[in-house]
């Protein structure tokens, strides 16, 4: 046997690493083989090279940040964890900065995009000081996609006690019910790291979600090894700690990063006629659209979906996965003496055909029964405005103008328990 030298051992495992390129050469013997002699000498010196760049720019780019004051304070600085869900990120930071800036909301509307472009929390406002109410707080936390689950998620799991408000609206319809199908939404954020971390921080055991089970041990597994890589770095690189940082402060100035940024992480395809630009919600977290729906010129440039090739109402089932996690918001609600309404949103007539009429009707009947046990109040809009076309931005969706007639007429629904809100005072003469 060949005995290999102590260098040629080194040459092998750098060969192994990369660093090393082997010139393969032939050479004559009894036997035809390839023996492999190594170009050393260039690639140690890029690798020395590149090495020194490294560390030349990890300092000049950790001196840059701290020269632009990037570097704020322990709670702006650290790191946060997603939810794969950039709305919701963006709104449990609005929504906790608004509490610590303005108190906890008084009206809470909650629900999916139906939610976020259906009631405008301004115009309910001011309709209920025209009611003799005082100024209340009212913030949308709608978001795209939400099912029950979703909302469930973000009440019994992301705001605290001290965080809930005095009224919950939840504003959606029958698709957001339905537990025969894939709850795409709620299964992306439950495989997300800041859901993993939120779950082994308060004992959660998620049991619905088919996609959390069968990844749970490879994300582990990918996240311990991930974890090391992470804490290596931290040790060796200067600027590491400000790696989102750099990549925001990039963004700022690389419009074509921006542009690849917000495709990749966009989650605003709600329907395949609107592109929905997540700087257009406001303050309040209202999405107001001026985008009106005309069947004339919508249908020539969108194929028309009917309600048996509509996934949202695939399998279409009330019990299960949806109904306990509407059950257990109601549950939870109670426990602080909150009330819940539920607001079934409009719909256009074109877009309930026969077959969604038949699930809609089931949905409202599921809702009633639960009204009927004094668990929540519900609200039923079906029928309101879904011949006015112009108060729609696309068939199932409202814009700013049907949200407005919507918010207006929730003000005036005696059966709203609007009494927990604070009445003007009476001046005397």
């Amino acid at each position: 046997m060949t005995k290999i030298s102590l260098g040629q051992r080194i040459s092998k495992y750098l060969v192994a690493t990369g660093i090393w390129k082997p010139q393969i050469t032939m050479v004559k013997t009894s036997q035809l083989f390839y023996q492999p002699r190594f170009q050393w000498r260039p690639s140690l010196l890029l690798l020395l090279v590149g090495l020194g760049l490294a560390i030349v720019s990890d300092i000049v780019i950790k001196s840059a940040l701290e020269s632009r004051n990037l570097t704020a304070n322990s709670t702006t600085t650290t790191a946060q964890l997603s939810f794969n869900n950039p709305l919701l990120d963006e709104k449990l930071a609005q929504y906790q900065l608004r509490c610590l800036q303005h108190g906890v909301p008084d009206v809470l509307i909650v629900g999916s995009s139906r939610a976020l472009r259906g009631v405008n929390p301004q115009v309910l406002r001011r309709s209920l000081i025209d009611r003799g109410y005082s100024q209340s707080n009212i913030y949308n936390f709608g978001i795209n996609g939400a099912t029950a689950q979703v909302v469930d998620l973000i009440l019994r799991q992301l705001l605290t006690p001290k965080q809930l408000p005095k009224l919950v609206l939840w504003a959606d319809g029958a698709r957001a019910f339905n537990s025969g199908r894939i709850d795409r939404t709620y299964d992306t954020i439950a495989l997300s790291d800041r859901y993993r971390k939120l779950a082994l921080m308060s004992g959660i055991k998620n049991s619905t979600s088919s996609l959390f089970q069968v990844q749970s041990s490879f994300q582990n597994t990918y996240q311990s090894i991930d974890t090391a890589i992470d804490k290596q770095l931290e040790q060796v690189s200067p600027a590491y700690h400000h790696r989102d940082r750099i990549k925001t402060w990039l963004q700022a100035r690389v419009p074509a990063l921006m542009e690849i940024a917000d495709s990749s992480n966009s989650i605003f395809s709600i329907d395949s006629a609107t592109s929905i630009n997540e700087r257009e919600i406001d303050f309040d977290g209202f999405l107001p659209l001026e985008l009106k729906f005309d069947p004339a010129t919508y249908y020539q440039k969108y194929t028309k979906v009917t309600g048996d090739s509509d996934g949202d109402y695939a399998n279409f089932q009330l019990l299960g996965s949806q109904d306990r996690a509407l059950r257990q918001t109601i549950e939870h609600l109670a426990t602080h003496k909150i009330p819940l309404v539920f607001v079934n949103v409009p719909l256009s007539d074109i877009y309930l055909d026969k077959f969604r009429r038949q699930h809609e009707t089931s949905f409202k009947q599921y809702m009633q029964q639960l009204m009927d046990s004094h668990q929540i109040t519900f609200v039923d809009m079906d029928g309101f405005l879904n011949k006015q076309y112009d108060r729609f931005s696309d068939p199932s969706h409202l814009n700013q103008f049907g949200a407005k007639e919507v918010s207006r007429y929730l003000a005036q629904m005696e059966t709203i328990p609007w009494q927990i809100l604070r009445s003007k005072p009476i001046i005397k003469n």
